[in-house]
């Protein structure tokens, strides 16, 4: 059986761990809050990959395009 001065660090510890529970809890909402606020103020990456694959597709067209170009001009 647990002595009382053990059951009374126990109590504490607890104590501790659920204000540690609440604690990160408010934390989250306030992230949850700011991401929120943010989303409306920021362009996302879902929005910015349809231009990124889109300007890597120009890229590899145009080094295609001069590597053949390289080759007829070595070629010739």
């Amino acid at each position: 059986m647990p002595t009382p001065t053990l059951s009374m660090e126990i109590g504490k510890l607890m104590a501790s761990v659920a204000l540690l529970q609440q604690q990160l809890s408010d934390i989250k909402q306030q992230v949850d809050t700011l991401y929120a606020n943010l989303k409306h103020e920021f362009v996302l990456r879902s929005e910015i990959t349809p231009i990124k694959n889109l300007i890597g597709l120009i890229v590899a067209t145009t080094g295609t395009a001069l590597a053949m170009a390289l080759l007829n001009l070595i070629l010739k």
